[in-house]
């Protein structure tokens, strides 16, 4: 665990009350430049009346994705694992609309001509 991860947290469990643990959320917010991935749960923070945080390391993925957003890289393993756009907008908890954009963006900025390609990418001979 980092130290930006340990101070983040210390800050929210120190804050007292529903209102400190939301002020404490700035300190969370820069770890989003190193390498964990935060995410703020709002329906389960709303359920609780805190905000539930979910900090996760950051995964390593294959060099031909570094032209894709983090959304985008998780959207084409997916692909890569031969999932549907239906599979995948429930695996990532997204509609099927945004799956089929993050698709096609994903094939545009990758320069290929169709999902299975994208596997050839990641497990090919230059990967």
């Amino acid at each position: 665990m980092t130290d930006r991860l340990q101070d983040a947290i210390a800050a929210l469990s120190a804050a007292e009350g529903s209102a400190g643990a939301w002020t404490a959320l700035p300190a969370l917010s820069r770890l989003g430049e190193s390498e964990v991935n935060i995410e703020i749960d709002f329906r389960a923070s709303e359920r609780v009346g805190l905000p539930v945080v979910i900090a996760r390391e950051r995964q390593a993925w294959p060099a031909c994705f570094d032209r894709l957003t983090e959304r985008q890289c998780q959207v084409a393993m997916c692909l890569v694992r031969g999932l549907s756009n239906k599979q995948i907008a429930r695996e990532l908890d997204i509609s099927v609309a945004t799956t089929k954009d993050h698709v096609h963006a994903i094939l545009t900025r990758l320069g290929v001509d169709g999902r299975g390609r994208i596997a050839a990418l990641v497990f090919g001979p230059e990967a």
